[in-house]
């Protein structure tokens, strides 16, 4: 009788391939977002890719809130690649972090799996001019 072989499956995570901030506004308590008021919103896009769709339900990435709540974000209607940016994010400081992890749902299961959460930075992106040019001469 032949030798019996267990082997582990690894799942098949989505990638988060590119992330950034395409805009930033800056207003004292100008920004609501669940009934808190922030200083900073920050228009980002974020390019997520997945190899192979082939057995999964759904898959996407992970929004960590700045009160540590994790919102599923599902990309699966895109196909395998989709550059998203239709989130903003809101924040009392600038620099600051916001936390995204891929995630995929498997057919016949309910449990997601997770990948390693990242943390990308989140600037205010100063476009104003000066008020004022002082010429001499």
């Amino acid at each position: 009788m032949g030798e019996i072989k267990s082997f582990e499956t690894k799942a098949l995570l989505p990638i988060i391939k590119d992330f950034k901030v395409t805009k930033s506004q800056y207003k004292k308590d100008g920004f609501t977002y669940e009934g808190v008021n922030y200083d900073y919103r920050f228009d980002v896009s974020v390019k997520v890719a997945i190899d192979d769709i082939d057995g999964v339900a759904d898959w996407g990435y992970v929004y960590r809130d700045p009160n540590g709540r994790d919102k599923e974000i599902s990309l699966k209607q895109f196909g395998t690649s989709y550059t998203d940016s239709r989130y903003a994010y809101f924040r009392n400081t600038s620099p600051a972090t916001v936390t995204l992890m891929g995630y995929v749902k498997y057919v016949g299961s309910d449990e997601p799996i997770y990948g390693e959460p990242i943390d990308y930075t989140l600037s205010h992106i100063d476009t104003s001019c000066p008020d004022a040019i002082t010429r001499t001469g």
